[in-house]
């Protein structure tokens, strides 16, 4: 009988030190890619992040991958999202989307030209095994005003509504053949 209960608290144990493992490495990878949008010259682009549960906040040296036609350009973040995490937006930006009439603060700034619009093939990755969005340059709208929004699952123009962790809805739009250089209109 003592042998018994021994067996079982080991079984028991080993249950428990694996939920806690399990836990540890389930804390970033429930964010969904949710909304993409790109002005014409890819110069100002956001990318839209969401999601459903708690405990997701450990994004730091986590990777989302962009690749255009081949070309892979990697964002790394530098630190982690607030908490809580449920139902919560995550808003990653290039510079030059701050500058636009009715943006609202990024979460996390992407680096400038993190995608290729124009590619023919775009992959955007979050991560080995995690959300990944294929998709051409050309799903994403252009216009200066709509935006690709990927939730629920059938991607679908939209008008553009960039929401970061603290939960500000943005509405930007940025005219046609508008240039930036060092973050000003030209």
């Amino acid at each position: 009988m003592n042998t018994s209960i021994k067996n079982i608290s080991k079984l028991l144990l080993l249950l428990i030190i694996f939920n806690i493992q399990s836990a540890a490495l389930a804390n970033f990878h429930l964010w969904d890619l949710s909304e993409i949008y790109s002005d014409e010259s890819g110069d100002v682009l956001y990318i839209e992040l969401f999601c459903a549960v708690n405990g997701q906040q450990f994004l730091n040296a986590h990777d989302l991958i962009a690749t255009s036609d081949g070309n892979a350009v990697t964002f790394t973040f530098p630190g982690d999202s607030g908490s809580p995490t449920q139902d919560k937006f995550l808003l990653l930006a290039t510079s030059n989307f701050a500058s636009i009439p009715g943006a609202v603060t990024p979460d996390f700034i992407l680096p400038d030209q993190f995608f290729d619009r124009t590619a023919t093939n775009l992959q955007l990755n979050f991560g080995p095994g995690q959300d990944i969005i294929n998709i051409t340059g050309a799903d994403i709208p252009f216009d200066g005003l709509s935006s690709l929004n990927l939730l629920p699952a059938t991607p679908t123009q939209t008008t553009n509504s960039p929401t970061n962790f603290a939960g500000n809805i943005g509405d930007i739009f940025v005219p046609p053949n508008t240039l930036f250089k060092n973050g000003f209109e030209d």
